[in-house]
């Protein structure tokens, strides 16, 4: 069974601790089914930075192939995060190369074969979704970067965020699901999920769990929901096996365990006089 996730990436920067992490949606998802021990594939784009080589080694330590990345003249993702308690709050947000990237015909194709392709970060305007599910792909789409539901028809499973509230989830997952897709799963954190698809609804209540960051938390239900229905599970185990993945993933910092590194000073210089201006908490000494 392959998995594959094509997408985003970028650079986790705890402004007021002055650390880093390697994230994004996409990648996220591709490390937690690697670190599982499923065949697992990353695929997306990093610009000709210094944070590139970051990205690279992050992949390859998690079991994934760096010739998987394209390499764009541009700026690597970058996301300036403020922790407000344990909950993560993006203050600024440079989407790169990544979100207007868009994988090649021949791409498409090799990767069509998989047991499931998982989109997420990337504008969806190229058809990438619809050019995969005519090759008999099953597909995914994350709808939480790009809110909008354009570019969905066909998709499997669309997944979204809603604030707390079951109530508001559904009605989200409503509206996707007569955008054209066949089911929408909907997270709305601390009060649960919801999975909407035509006539029928099932809702399943979040863990109670001590929590560290919520950075990443939706990655990584999203990663087991899809590892358990590439498997055979129905909607109930799945969403089951999602949050409890996800309660695993708000226990520690970042989208996945890893060591972060000292946010470098071209990060800084570039990046951080948009935190000072959107935060009044004073980030880490340089």
């Amino acid at each position: 069974m392959t998995l594959v996730a094509l997408g985003d990436n970028c650079l986790d920067v705890y402004f007021q601790t002055g650390e880093t992490f390697v994230g994004g949606n996409a990648l996220n998802v591709a490390v937690n089914w690697a670190r599982a021990g499923l065949d697992a594939r990353y695929v997306g784009a990093v610009g000709d930075d210094p944070a590139a080589p970051l990205i690279r080694a992050a992949v390859t330590d998690q079991g994934l192939a760096a010739t998987d990345l394209d390499e764009l003249r541009g700026p690597t993702g970058v996301t300036l995060i403020a922790l407000d308690g344990a909950e993560r709050r993006f203050v600024y947000e440079e989407f790169g190369v990544g979100a207007p990237w868009q994988p090649t015909a021949e791409t498409i194709a090799g990767i069509s074969a998989a047991d499931w392709v998982h989109v997420a970060g990337v504008q969806r305007s190229g058809g990438i979704a619809g050019a995969l599910k005519a090759r008999g792909a099953t597909v995914s789409v994350d709808l939480s970067t790009f809110g909008d539901v354009d570019h969905i028809d066909g998709a499997d499973i669309a997944f979204a965020s809603s604030p707390d509230s079951l109530d508001e989830a559904t009605e989200l997952g409503e509206r996707i699901v007569a955008a054209g897709a066949a089911m929408a799963v909907v997270t709305a954190g601390a009060a649960g999920s919801v999975a909407v698809a035509s006539g029928r609804r099932v809702r399943q209540s979040a863990d109670a769990v001590d929590v560290v960051d919520t950075c990443g938390a939706g990655d990584s239900y999203i990663a087991a929901l899809i590892a358990a229905s590439s498997t055979g599970a129905g909607i109930e185990e799945a969403m089951r096996a999602g949050t409890a993945a996800a309660s695993r993933t708000c226990g520690h910092r970042a989208g996945f365990p890893q060591q972060p590194s000292a946010t470098l000073p071209w990060i800084v210089d570039t990046y951080y006089h948009y935190a000072r201006a959107a935060d009044p908490i004073q980030e880490a000494e340089r």
